[in-house]
């Protein structure tokens, strides 16, 4: 993904732009939620880190537990939900 090349090289604007266009062209694009919030989060935006983190909740919920999520190969719907909340560590 393109944004996350801009993250690498420390272009945090550009790739909050990729990000913003990625979930403009799919509302439900849980990845791109979830590095806005990482980016949000380092940048002290607590209450942005958690709006992103809601709406790929909200995504996340309209999926069944058991569905592999776009992006996160080999996680289901349901243990990202728990990671995301805080009840699981990450794998």
């Amino acid at each position: 993904m393109a944004a996350h090349v801009a993250m690498e090289q420390g272009d945090l604007l550009t790739a909050k732009e990729r990000l913003k266009k990625a979930i403009y062209l799919d509302q439900d694009f849980v990845p791109a939620y979830l590095s806005l919030a990482d980016i949000y989060s380092a940048g002290n935006d607590s209450r942005r880190a958690g709006k992103m983190r809601e709406a790929a909740l909200r995504a996340l919920e309209k999926l069944s537990p058991d569905s592999i999520v776009n992006g996160f190969e080999g996680i289901s719907a349901g243990e990202l939900i728990r990671i995301i909340n805080g009840n699981q560590p990450p794998p």
